[in-house]
């Protein structure tokens, strides 16, 4: 396809014998390639109650690249039959490199980081960093606990003073040994105390 300025053609798209389009390219390398920028709007299909509009519809499963160019990685996103949402790394641009897999998002939900197997809300396997954590509800931790700066356990606390503040009974241990145990004042046997505890 052509078009004339002052009498001088230029190539708007090309179409190739082996049926590659190239669009601002005259070599392209897959089915359509564009050289520029790809614009689009509106749409003639809805997703979902609230009717989004679809401006780009994928098959089942399947990735989106970025090539990694004159970088050592490069990226995509994909999501594969298991319905879970990959955030994808690799050090090479076609299949010849391994796959990491950074971050997913499973079929209800659940984010894992470091791991494709979440099993709660965020799953993190690794180290994780915050200047902030808040949680409402039960934790649990199955590794090591290390905190920089003031640490309070239980409820009434607004303004942690000291480095480790702790509330109501907490057993740090099994429910019979524990290494550090604290007991509220409101209790019969007010302890508090380190070392071997059975009770």
């Amino acid at each position: 396809v052509f078009h004339f300025t002052g009498g001088v053609a230029g190539q708007e798209m090309v179409m190739l014998q082996n049926g590659l389009v190239g669009i601002g390219t005259t070599g392209p390398g897959r089915k359509l390639q564009v050289t520029g920028t790809i614009y689009g709007s509106g749409s003639d299909a809805n997703w979902t109650t609230i009717s989004w509009g679809k401006r780009i519809e994928l098959d089942t499963s399947g990735a989106i690249q970025w090539l990694k160019g004159a970088g050592t990685i490069s990226r995509g996103i994909g999501l594969n039959t298991d319905d879970k949402f990959y955030f994808i790394r690799s050090t090479a641009d076609d299949n010849s490199a391994a796959v990491t897999y950074d971050m997913v998002i499973d079929s209800v939900g659940n984010v894992g980081i470091g791991t494709i197997d979440p099993q709660y809300k965020l799953a993190v396997v690794g180290t994780a960093s915050t200047t902030d954590l808040l949680v409402g509800d039960d934790a649990t931790v199955t590794d090591n606990l290390t905190v920089s700066g003031n640490f309070a356990v239980g409820d009434g606390l607004q303004n942690a003073t000291t480095s480790l503040s702790i509330y109501n009974i907490y057993n740090f241990g099994d429910s019979t040994t524990s290494a550090l145990f604290i007991h509220a004042p409101t209790t019969t046997n007010n302890d508090t105390g380190m070392g071997p505890y059975s009770r």
